[in-house]
């Protein structure tokens, strides 16, 4: 059946058919085999003179052949669960041997957009951890599930300051993921929050927007702000403000497919001699493009990742996958557009709620 309808096919029946008068003596014993792929289900409705394969089933059937159009509504509705389920199991045959338990957990990460890797060895690592008794508790499995996902989130705590010395910090990444509007909360956070002499220093002069949205961040903050467009400008716009607490840099937002613009990063961070260089990532980016974007800006030395935009993400699960890649932590995780207040610093456990909560919905 596989060779003739592929990996997918499956087999629905298998009989001997009934033979008659001499040929019971003569002939060698025969089977049927009814198999398909690619079901589909009919809702009620108007019905076809004769549905496909109603010829075949009368020759199995006979008289007692099954009407599919006379299925209740809630028996279609079980029919499509099995079929689904059906399917699954076929596309994930390497979690096949797992309890039935662990491979709904699977699929749940996977609907979350968590990775078939990462995915796979969260579940094979509860099923060395719980005994198979624990795997009937819904309780314990979750915890652990919990468990394993929240040792997966490494967080990176911001550098302590240092008395009489400016601490610099550069924000990279593409475009519209959410810079200029992250580092005005950081502003807003440090300089009225914890009451430390922060400065800015943008090098986005592609967009006019955003360097007046910062200019106006500074101006309400009351702080300095110096824009700059050259690695010289920056090194001068450093040395001025190295009697700061705190100074934020912020960078135009470059697409990771453009090398000539990427080329033009390296000597503003060099530059820079940043003492945390965060990496911004939008949640709500397409999984193969952020993977593509975490894989290009990692040229660069980055010490720790900002997750932005996390409000908008249909589903998180990805960026266990971007954490594994950049092997830096999270810093700062952003929820909404309100500034300063829609901020928080990351914390493994809050991360993992996300990630599950996505889970449990899909």
């Amino acid at each position: 059946m596989k060779e003739d309808l592929g990996d997918d096919a499956v087999v629905l029946q298998t009989f001997a058919p009934t033979r008659r008068g001499l040929w019971r003596f003569l002939s060698r014993d025969k089977y049927v085999i009814l198999a398909g792929k690619g079901f589909r289900v009919l809702p009620n409705g108007k019905a076809t003179e004769e549905t496909p394969g109603a010829s075949l089933l009368r020759k199995i059937y006979g008289a007692d052949t099954p009407k599919l159009s006379a299925a209740t509504s809630s028996e279609l509705s079980e029919l499509r669960k099995m079929i689904t389920d059906l399917g699954q199991q076929i596309r994930h045959r390497e979690m096949g041997g797992a309890p039935e338990e662990l491979f709904q957990t699977y699929v749940s990460l996977l609907n979350a957009n968590v990775s078939q890797a990462l995915a796979k060895t969260i579940v094979e690592r509860i099923q060395r951890k719980l005994p198979a008794d624990a795997l009937k508790d819904p309780g314990v499995v979750d915890e652990a599930i919990r468990s394993a996902v929240t040792e997966m989130i490494p967080v990176a705590a911001p550098m302590p300051f240092i008395r009489g010395r400016a601490k610099r910090v550069m924000l990279v990444g593409p475009t519209g993921v959410g810079k200029t509007t992250t580092i005005a909360k950081l502003a807003g956070n440090y300089s009225v929050t914890e009451g430390k002499d922060v400065a800015l220093v943008t090098l986005d002069t592609y967009r006019i927007a955003a360097t007046d949205q910062l200019r106006r961040i500074a101006e309400l903050l009351d702080i300095p702000m110096a824009v700059v467009q050259t690695p010289e400008d920056l090194r001068l716009a450093l040395a001025s403000y190295a009697k700061k607490d705190l100074v934020l840099i912020d960078t135009a937002g470059r697409s990771q497919r453009d090398a000539a613009k990427m080329d033009e990063l390296g000597p503003f961070v060099a530059a820079a001699q940043a003492d945390e260089l965060h990496l911004v990532c939008a949640a709500s980016t397409h999984p193969d493009t952020l993977m593509d974007q975490v894989a290009r800006f990692g040229r660069y030395p980055v010490s720790h990742v900002i997750l932005t935009k996390v409000d908008e993400a249909a589903r998180f699960g990805l960026i266990l996958d971007v954490l594994a890649h950049v092997k830096s932590g999270v810093s700062w995780v952003t929820t909404g557009q309100g500034i300063p207040q829609d901020i928080e610093a990351g914390r493994p456990d809050r991360i993992a709620e996300m990630i599950l909560r996505e889970a449990r919905r899909a």
